[in-house]
C-alpha cells in the first residue's frame, strides 16, 4: 500500500521507540544502545518536521535591476520586477497577491501598485525604429502563484497602479524607494507557525533621461533602474 511521507516518518519514529523500549529491560550494560536509540528518535523527529510538518516559509528576492514603462492601453505607469520566491518549508504555499509601494524622493509622491500581469521574453521586444504609435505587448494576467515545499518560483511581474494618474510618478533622473510585500495562503491556514514573507525594501535609481523620454517610453520602450536593498 502506498504511504505518504508523513506516515513513513511516523513509522520510523515508532520503530525507533520500540527499539529503545526493548533495550531498557536488558540491564545497565545496554545504556549506550539506549542513548543511541534516543538520539535516533530525536533525529527522526527532526526529519519528520523538516520533510512533512514544517509550514510554508517563503521569501522574496529582487534582482539588481528593475524596469519602468508605460502601458499603451490607458497610460498606466508600470514597474517590471523579475522576481524569485523561495519556499524553505515542507508544506506548499500560495502567493495570492503582491503589492509594491513606491515613493519618488524628488517630489514626495507615493503610489501603490499591484501585481497585474506576468511577462515573458516577447514582452521586451522593442518597437521598430522610428515608431511613433504605441504597441500592444503580449502579457498574461497574474494569477496566484503556487510554490511547492522546498522549491522556488521565478518570473517577471508587471505592477500596475489601480488607475492612471494625471501626474506622472516616474519623471526621470532620481532615487525611488520601494516596499514589496506578499499575501500568502498555506496548506494549513489555522497553523500557528504559518508566516508570510518578510517585505523587501529597496531603492532604485534612474540616470538622466532625454527630453523625449516620455514619448520614447510611451511607444513601448523600457527604462532600466539600478536596485540597492535597504
Amino acid at each position: 500500500m502506498f504511504k505518504t511521507k508523513k506516515s513513513m516518518a511516523s513509522d520510523v519514529i515508532y520503530d525507533t521507540a520500540e527499539v529503545a523500549h526493548s533495550q531498557t529491560g536488558k540491564g545497565s550494560s545496554n545504556w549506550p544502545s539506549i542513548l543511541l536509540s534516543v538520539a535516533a528518535l530525536f533525529l527522526s523527529a527532526i526529519s519528520l518536521y523538516q520533510t512533512v510538518l514544517k509550514q510554508a516559509n517563503m521569501q522574496l528576492f529582487v534582482p539588481e535591476t528593475i524596469s519602468y514603462t508605460r502601458d499603451a492601453e490607458g497610460g498606466y505607469e508600470v514597474f517590471i520586477l523579475p522576481l524569485t520566491i523561495t519556499n524553505n518549508g515542507a508544506r506548499d504555499g500560495v502567493v495570492s497577491a503582491l503589492k509594491l509601494e513606491a515613493t519618488n524622493n524628488q517630489t514626495g509622491k507615493k503610489i501603490i501598485l499591484k501585481a497585474s500581469y506576468l511577462a515573458k521574453s516577447e514582452y521586451f521586444i522593442p518597437p521598430k525604429a522610428g515608431a511613433t504609435s504605441a504597441i500592444q505587448r503580449p502579457k498574461e494576467p497574474f494569477s496566484p502563484i503556487p510554490v511547492a515545499g522546498h522549491s522556488a518560483f521565478g518570473g517577471t511581474i508587471l505592477f500596475y497602479p489601480k488607475q492612471a494618474d494625471k501626474e506622472i510618478f516616474m519623471k526621470g533622473e532620481g532615487t525611488y524607494e520601494f516596499t514589496l510585500s506578499a499575501k500568502t495562503n498555506t496548506s494549513n491556514q489555522n497553523s500557528f507557525w504559518s508566516n508570510a514573507p518578510k517585505p523587501r525594501k529597496f531603492t532604485a535609481t534612474s540616470g538622466k533621461v532625454a527630453p523625449y523620454f516620455s514619448g520614447w517610453i510611451g511607444v513601448g520602450n523600457t527604462w532600466r533602474m539600478n536596485v540597492k536593498e535597504q
